[in-house]
């Protein structure tokens, strides 16, 4: 599976991609597909603390589980028997249980069951089998094993059974050994002391540290050895909050850099605790349908988080087409492309929002792409986004017909009703004055309010505005002795966020709204200004 937050910038030379035709402004209503909700998986019954924990107690096995082990042992060839590892068992029940409630176990999930039972190790894939007895697992597991045997050092898991399926997980021991003292969290700013043991065939260990919310960020720390096999180092989470993955890496008799381990560290923050998994749903294998799916899952994920769908847009959708296309092009999941960006792509289609975020993955099928943007947190921060109004998304396949996903998301400020405003605006100033000595506004101040106003919204600046103002022959012969005025800028339909000023005396006033053009450089805000004056 191909996952990637695009976060690296890339320079690509030489491409020439077609640009994107500009598209006239539509704006559509929001998708009302329903899809089946996600199933979570989790939290599971007392995880693991420390990597490498041992099991507390036995774990329950059963008959069918034990022959499945032997039968699977005797397929391990030479004198090194394979061992049961209790650990295994436990996370095999889990995926079980997910298994009989419709999940499918890809390897995120997976690993996730894998890391909570303290797991450092990998599966290379679960074994499942729906049978009910021993020779029925095994025949049926037969053309999945493969070589997954072969190798020494095997341990196996068997979970399941019953009304569930039955689920097996191989693992290989690693080349390097901890003691059960790392955490799989650690306070902030704490420091963690990992020591381990390399095997004999190994030497000259190091240890690598990235971030799960920085990539470029590595650290190397120092390393102590111990003796010639073990060493020592300290693992600093220093300010960072969030993931921190934690790579082991040994020379072989050759010399040749080998991975050895990697698992994360939770700084400053507890493990996930449960994992949403898509269910398999039966839909039409072209992009138009997956992206009227990836566009209702939008939808639901922000439904859960208590928010409003979201609208479309002709021409947010030309822009993720065009990603897509570029992706596709380029082999690559970035946000530069091509020597374009984000929001040159929607400049080119005639959009200038007033807030964009776009979230661009690879994945090998629908229900994958689906956990990355509900499980990875930095996308699903972008989908619940509260501020968001339109959104779009568009699938291309590769040559292996995996897919490139690209979801634009945007904030288009919706028209303003200025004239409801303005009336909300003077029904507030009344609510601050005593009951005999309500106003109403004056029409001069208040065409004056409005070309003022009207100026700004085409952005001119305050300097430019005035002077038609101050030029204006019925302000400076004018009926006023003196004039103050108070000035704010919206995004939204909000009397209450306009300021009225400090207190002032006045008996003539003058209010104005208007809203710049939506899609452009100040993107629907809107200009309120308030005149008081005073009579000569």
């Amino acid at each position: 599976m191909t996952r990637a937050l695009a976060c690296t910038v890339v320079a690509l030379l030489g491409c020439h991609a077609p640009r994107a035709p500009r598209v006239t402004e539509v704006e559509l209503p929001p998708v009302h597909e329903v899809t089946p909700q996600p199933i979570v998986f989790g939290p599971l019954l007392a995880p693991a603390t420390i990597y490498n924990q041992p099991v507390a107690g036995a774990v329950a096995s059963s008959p069918l589980r034990d022959a499945v082990f032997t039968a699977l042992a005797e397929r391990v060839p030479g004198v090194a028997r394979p061992l049961r590892d209790p650990r295994l068992d436990l996370a095999g029940d889990d995926l079980a249980d997910l298994v009989q409630r419709g999940g499918a176990l890809d390897s995120a999930v997976v690993e996730f069951a894998m890391r909570a039972r303290g797991i450092v190790e990998s599966t290379e894939r679960p074994l499942v089998a729906r049978a009910t007895t021993a020779e029925e697992v095994i025949a049926a597991l037969e053309p999945l094993i493969g070589d997954i045997l072969k190798s020494g050092n095997v341990r196996i898991g068997v979970g399941g059974g019953g009304a569930a399926p039955v689920v097996v997980l191989v693992i290989h021991a690693a080349l390097v050994t901890f003691p059960p003292t790392v955490p799989r969290s650690a306070p902030a700013r704490a420091n963690v002391v990992l020591r381990a043991t390399l095997d004999r065939s190994l030497h000259a260990p190091s240890v690598t540290i990235s971030h799960d919310d920085d990539h470029r960020a590595v650290d190397h720390p120092m390393i102590a050895k111990l003796d010639r096999w073990t060493f020592e180092t300290t693992i600093a989470c220093g300010e960072h909050v969030g993931t921190e993955w934690v790579l082991v890496e040994g020379h072989d008799v050759f010399d040749r850099l080998t991975r050895l381990a990697l698992f994360p560290i939770d700084c400053g923050t507890r493990p996930r605790e449960t994992y949403r998994v898509e269910p398999r749903v039966a839909i039409a294998d072209d992009p138009g349908a997956l992206e009227r799916h990836l566009r209702a899952v939008v939808d639901r994920e922000r439904a859960s988080a208590g928010l409003s769908p979201l609208r479309g847009d002709l021409r947010l959708q030309a822009a993720a087409r065009r990603t897509t296309s570029l992706m596709l092009q380029l082999h690559t999941v970035e946000h530069r492309l091509a020597g374009t960006t984000n929001a040159l792509r929607l400049r080119e289609t005639n959009l200038v929002p007033a807030l964009a975020r776009e979230a661009t993955l690879h994945a090998p099928d629908l229900e994958t792409a689906v956990q990355i943007l509900m499980n990875e947190h930095g996308y699903r921060e972008q989908l619940v986004d509260p501020q968001l109004t339109h959104a779009a998304v568009a699938v291309a396949f590769d040559a292996r017909h995996e897919m490139y996903i690209a979801i634009e998301l945007v904030r288009i400020v919706p028209p303003i009703d200025t004239a409801g405003l303005t009336a909300a605006i003077l029904a507030r100033i009344n609510a601050t004055r005593p009951a005999g000595e309500q106003i109403q506004t004056d029409p001069l101040l208040d065409e004056i309010a409005l070309r003022y106003a009207v100026e700004r919204s085409r952005g001119w600046s305050d300097e430019s505005s005035m002077r038609f103002v101050r030029d204006d022959h019925r302000f400076v012969f004018g009926p006023f002795a003196t004039m103050s005025r108070a000035l704010t800028l919206l995004v939204a339909d909000d009397p209450k966020g306009v300021d009225l000023g400090p207190p002032t005396r006045y008996d003539m006033l003058g209010i104005a709204a208007v809203q710049s053009a939506r899609n452009g450089a100040l993107a629907g805000r809107v200009w309120v200004i308030v005149l008081y004056a005073r009579r000569r």
